[in-house]
């Protein structure tokens, strides 16, 4: 699935700076949506982290939001918008995930969130499969002290995986990934005792395995045509080791 490529067809207005510490801004798109997009202000590897872990993301079928490489038009960026957003930041296609007004952070939902709503988690499964993703990807900063989650709260809740500029161990990719172990992800976190008794996580792990084989077999089969889907622009470095992990 080829990744669109949309524009700002508004300006940015203070409100607009998302106040985490990537500074990402939301933009009015030219598909009549909103993204929030991230910059330079991570450097472009850390960009292409964002869009290649999404990339796999959909290959593995996990919730994750429609993405797409975002140009910032100069006159959209008003002087003195944030100190820690520059214009040149925007100087080339950035990374933009869909904005979706009624999901809400995990941590956050979790604190108000009645337990006898444990019914309307009809896909739990998914967390499971998210913290095996950061396994593979040596994602160190998802875990049951930061847990880079959406809830998407409709009729049925469902797990949203943001945030994945830091994957490779932190963006570390021109060296040999060092494997994570259980308590470095989501499997050791409150979430995941809260929804899945002993036995229900030993069934699903096992169930799982298959699951991942076929992912990862499957990542690597269009890995090509993912790295092709990069904007020029943002070319910069060697994927020895992404071609590695995904064989």
């Amino acid at each position: 699935m080829t990744t669109p490529t949309l524009y700002s067809i508004a300006a940015l207005k203070p409100e607009d700076v998302i106040h985490t510490g990537a500074k990402p801004v939301r933009a009015f798109c030219n598909n009549m949506n909103y993204y929030l997009v991230k910059h330079e202000k991570i450097g472009v590897s850390q960009l292409l982290n964002e869009y290649i872990a999404a990339s796999f993301l959909r290959i593995w079928e996990l919730n994750t939001p429609c993405f797409a490489f975002v140009t910032i038009k100069t006159e959209h960026i008003p002087l003195g918008l944030h100190e820690d957003v520059q214009p040149h930041f925007f100087k080339k296609p950035c990374f933009g995930t869909r904005y979706e007004r009624n999901w809400g952070e995990v941590d956050k939902v979790a604190e108000k969130m009645a337990f006898q709503q444990k019914h309307l988690f009809t896909q739990k499964l998914g967390l499971l499969k998210i913290a095996l993703f950061d396994l593979w990807v040596a994602n160190e900063d998802r875990n049951a002290n930061n847990y880079n989650l959406l809830l998407a709260s409709e009729a049925q809740y469902r797990f949203i995986p943001i945030d994945h500029q830091a994957i490779f161990n932190y963006d570390n990719l021109e060296n040999e990934l060092m494997p994570l172990t259980e308590p470095d992800s989501l499997l050791s976190s409150p979430m995941v005792d809260y929804l899945f008794s002993k036995k229900e996580l030993n069934q699903a792990s096992a169930a799982l395995q298959l699951d991942y084989f076929e992912c990862v077999q499957s990542c690597g089969e269009q890995l090509e045509n993912i790295l092709s889907g990069i904007p020029k622009e943002l070319e910069n470095r060697p994927f020895q080791n992404i071609k590695f992990i995904a064989q």
